[in-house]
């Protein structure tokens, strides 16, 4: 997932993935065609756009699936 600010520093770009790491991190969710047991943090980075201002963060997840 990716995450893009335009604040001074990073603090807002790791302010939202951490928002998301805790809206999925180790829950279960529903999607079509099957259920999704869990997905699980793996990795995160923040980094400067070539624009110097933006403030790009992505996070990685893993996920196990189970099909019904």
């Amino acid at each position: 997932l990716h995450a893009w600010s335009r604040l001074p520093g990073r603090k807002e770009c790791l302010g939202m993935l951490g928002a998301m790491h805790a809206a999925l991190h180790n829950k279960q969710h529903a999607v079509t065609d099957g259920v999704l047991v869990y997905l699980l943090y793996d990795s995160h980075e923040t980094q400067r756009d070539p624009d110097g201002e933006t403030y790009h963060g992505i996070i990685v997840f893993k996920g196990l699936m189970q099909f019904g």
